[in-house]
């Protein structure tokens, strides 16, 4: 199978918050840089970098993703409520003095229409772009709120 950047970085990202779920404090990514440039071998192109070391789309992502969560402890993880257990929930508290919070939300299975119900301060996908959130897929979406001020979120019936 051929994976997209984007389909690798954020393949990547929902192994970085399985092992943060499961208190796994370490996760090792298979290579950091694409061992080779051929286009029939695709062991060379699991790295987060490509041969000549410029970023994919999974460098870019830890960029951005890293320092958000960075000081932000694991809260809880779930389901989502009225989803299949393919659709998962994640949220990270805040350790930093800012009144933030992070919840994340992705599936490993089909895309599925979502609700969300309470105020978000951003909502963004892991590359850091401002998104409507209106669908949960493979790619998680990261959704900004204040402390306290949990989102509610749905499958859309």
């Amino acid at each position: 199978r051929t994976w997209t950047e984007q389909e690798q970085a954020a393949l990547m990202l929902r192994a970085y918050l399985t092992n943060l779920q499961a208190n796994i404090p370490l996760t090792v990514v298979y290579e950091w840089r694409d061992s080779c440039t051929s286009p029939n071998d695709w062991e060379c192109h699991f790295g987060a970098k490509n041969y000549d070391g410029s970023d994919k789309a999974a460098a870019r992502m830890f960029r951005y993703v890293w320092p958000e969560l960075s000081g932000r402890g694991f809260a809880w993880a779930q389901t989502i409520p009225g989803c299949s257990a393919a659709e998962h929930l994640q949220r990270y508290s805040s350790r930093k003095n800012d009144g933030l919070n992070w919840t994340l939300i992705w599936t490993h299975g089909t895309a599925r229409n979502i609700t969300i119900d309470g105020k978000i301060v951003r909502a963004t996908d892991i590359f850091g772009a401002d998104i409507q959130p209106q669908q949960v897929t493979g790619s998680p979406i990261m959704l900004q709120h204040k402390a306290g001020e949990n989102p509610v979120i749905r499958c859309a019936p």
